[in-house]
């Protein structure tokens, strides 16, 4: 059919980033939301978990990773110091997720996380890696 519109795909996100970044994780789940023709489901872990054990964590994490398409990264000044983000990172590469790194904004000089900087040194085909604009982030999403 002519003028017909296509449905729009919904997208399964999971974002891995330092807590001490939430505010740059809320702007850039406004900036999403507000975008038009794109419509994703947010897996993320939303608040901090204060667990210690570690089976327990991975038990929690695992499953949002598993339900996600794409696994956005918010890298930050201190993000390459998170462990749990580096476990994140390697979990969702060992199941093929795609990943996408985006750099908050005005950190594009920061650390990459060792298991993002080992994809990119291996040239894992579903990494992106993105300055931090609505249409740069969406473009690697997709």
């Amino acid at each position: 059919m002519w003028g017909a519109k296509m449905p729009v795909r919904e997208i399964n996100l999971f974002f891995s980033y330092y807590f001490r970044d939430r505010d740059a994780y809320d702007r850039i789940m406004q900036m999403l939301e507000e975008r038009g023709y794109f419509v994703f489901k947010n897996y993320s872990m939303d608040e901090e978990n204060e667990a210690q054990s570690e089976d327990y964590i991975k038990s929690l994490i695992r499953p949002k990773i598993n339900k996600s398409g794409v696994v956005i990264v918010l890298i930050g000044l201190g993000t390459h110091t998170r462990r749990w983000v580096n476990w994140e990172i390697g979990y969702a590469a060992r199941n093929d997720k795609r990943i996408v790194g985006v750099y908050l904004w005005g950190h594009t000089d920061a650390k990459l996380p060792i298991k993002l900087r080992e994809l990119y040194d291996e040239d894992y085909v579903e990494l992106a890696l993105v300055k931090w604009n609505t249409e740069s982030i969406v473009r690697a999403i997709r």
